[in-house]
């Protein structure tokens, strides 16, 4: 076994496991003290070699092209395209998020779950440690898929217990994107219980932003098992600018149908100070399948914090949970108003 990129070789005799030098199951582990260690992003490169022993001796290798050997301890030219691996950085469990923590700002932690050098090994938490996260961000902060998510390999972004952060700026379309993401949870309670301590607020006045947008990355790339739950959005102003507390649909321009954002569930949340309250939109060629909008409180008694127009708008949903929902002062000086589209 060999780290070809530094020339650092070492090679590791096998252990047999049952049968006998003719016949038998041997096993080779690859003993990375042998090479001074590795790091991300080192690869290292191996190969088995064995002999028999018959004489004239046969010996063998896998791979095989390339070898030259008199033996498996005198090898003149190792395999020219050996097997190989990948050393990757792992996230597991709960890392803190905050000045002076693993991560100082949640970009940074978010830059690192985005990063293809660093596997999942189990589920994670992003523990937000500071009171606001605000002028060190930069907005959004997209979740892109992770191609080790899965239902064993979550992702929660949740408050440190006791804290109630506040992640607030001016941005041209949302403070927090989920771009065709898999199995995130956001999660605004600092208790594991029902309260909402994570406020998230964009403070734009514009059209097509939103405090929260869940993209999909065309038909069948949708964003899957994304849990908002928790929190207390806003925008930056209701009517005249079209804005949203929560957008799921396209991944380019919120506001426009996309499609196969499946599996979202909204749950617990207050939003206010926007044109739309919650908007789900796919088209016929890429439903939403079992969306989940329940508990969720949708307006404001202070009227410049109104929902303007629409409390939850939705298009091209299967198998939708509209549920115990509070939707009330859907108000503006001109007539079109609804709480449920």
């Amino acid at each position: 076994l060999s780290d070809w990129s530094s020339d650092v070789c070492s090679s590791d005799l096998g252990t047999l496991l049952s049968g006998d030098g003719k016949n038998g199951t041997w096993s080779f582990t690859i003993v990375v003290t042998d090479m001074g260690g590795v790091a991300n992003p080192d690869v290292v490169y191996y190969y088995f070699i064995a002999q028999d022993t018959y004489s004239p001796m046969n010996i063998g290798s896998n791979p095989a092209t390339g070898l030259v050997a008199t033996d498996v301890n005198n090898v003149t030219t190792p395999p020219s395209s050996p097997n190989n691996y990948l050393v990757m950085n792992i996230l597991t469990g709960t890392i803190q998020v905050g000045v002076g923590k693993t991560y100082a700002t949640l970009t940074a932690a978010v830059a690192a779950y985005n990063n293809a050098s660093y596997c999942i090994d189990g589920n994670i938490v992003f523990e937000l440690t500071d009171p606001a996260y605000s002028a060190s961000e930069t907005f959004p902060i997209v979740f892109n898929l992770n191609a080790y998510a899965g239902p064993n390999n979550t992702l929660t972004i949740r408050p440190a217990s006791g804290l109630s952060p506040v992640i607030s700026g001016s941005s041209t379309t949302s403070i927090i994107k989920f771009n065709g993401a898999k199995y995130i949870i956001l999660d605004g309670s600092n208790t594991g219980g029902n309260d909402r301590n994570l406020t998230i607020t964009n403070t734009l006045l514009g059209n097509s932003i939103a405090a929260i947008w869940v993209g999909s990355t065309g038909t069948g790339a949708g964003c899957k098992f994304i849990t908002i739950k928790n929190c207390t959005l806003a925008s930056g102003s209701g009517y005249p600018y079209t804005s949203f507390g929560i957008y799921a649909g396209s991944n380019t321009t919120i506001g426009n149908y996309g499609d196969d954002n499946d599996n979202l569930v909204i749950q617990n949340n207050s939003i206010s100070n926007a044109y739309y309250g919650i908007s789900v939109v796919a088209s016929a060629s890429g439903v939403d399948d079992n969306l989940q909008i329940v508990q969720n409180s949708i307006g404001s008694t202070i009227v410049a914090n109104y929902v303007t127009n629409y409390g939850i708008n939705l298009a091209y949903v299967s198998g939708a949970t509209i549920s115990k929902n509070t939707i009330f002062n859907i108000i503006r000086s001109e007539e079109h108003t609804s709480e449920l589209q």
